[in-house]
């Protein structure tokens, strides 16, 4: 499910915009970072298998957000998590 959310939020950045991901999340503190190895070639779908690999699902979330917000893409950011909120409610509400 996060994957999929993750994924479909991505597919809106344009290719400079994801570009700059990409190397955020290779720059990320406290020993959190992606090799860049492992991303030098990655396409959207290969990105969020290796954050969720990486930041289990809860972190990939976050991860993703503090990125979209430090690009300025803060509108990008409330939408996932609004996507987020919305589906977790559904799957797990009484």
């Amino acid at each position: 499910m996060l994957k999929k959310l993750l994924f479909n939020h991505l597919e809106e950045l344009l290719e400079e915009q994801f570009k700059r991901f990409r190397w955020s999340l290779t720059n990320q503190k406290d020993g959190k970072a992606i090799p860049k190895s492992h991303l030098e070639n990655a396409d959207r779908m290969d990105t969020v298998s290796k954050m969720v690999e990486n930041y289990r699902e809860e972190g990939a979330l976050e991860v993703t957000v503090s990125i979209l917000k430090a690009q300025r893409m803060n509108d990008l950011a409330e939408k996932l998590q609004n996507a987020y909120r919305g589906d977790y409610e559904i799957l797990y509400s009484p």
